[in-house]
């Protein structure tokens, strides 16, 4: 089991930043609550979404916690969310992803 690296105050503020800055990239991209319950949600947008790389990340982050990024630095919003949960559990905050579904 690998071990938590020591950050500094400094880079857990950034990691603190880059967790809120993708916490509103995600929630932007998924769809909300009530348009899932009234079906107004496309399929193919979706599964898109979910699989291709459209959230713009911090590569060197990215990196260091095992994603992939494209040639422009972004994931697709799976990796994104991966990314969260991992920034989450670092800082012991809630990592349930659907907490950042709109309503």
């Amino acid at each position: 089991m690998a071990s938590k690296p020591k950050l500094s105050a400094k880079d857990k503020d950034e990691l603190v930043a880059f967790r809120n800055d993708l916490s509103e990239k995600i929630s932007e991209s998924l769809p909300t609550n009530t348009n899932i319950k009234k079906g107004l949600v496309d399929p193919r947008r979706e599964l898109n979404t979910q699989q291709g790389a459209c959230i713009k990340v911090n590569q060197e982050l990215a990196r260091a916690m095992g994603i992939e990024t494209n040639s422009r630095g972004q994931v697709s919003r799976s990796d994104a969310t991966r990314m969260w949960k991992i920034a989450s559990k670092y800082l012991g905050e809630e990592s349930y992803s659907e907490a950042l579904r709109r309503d």
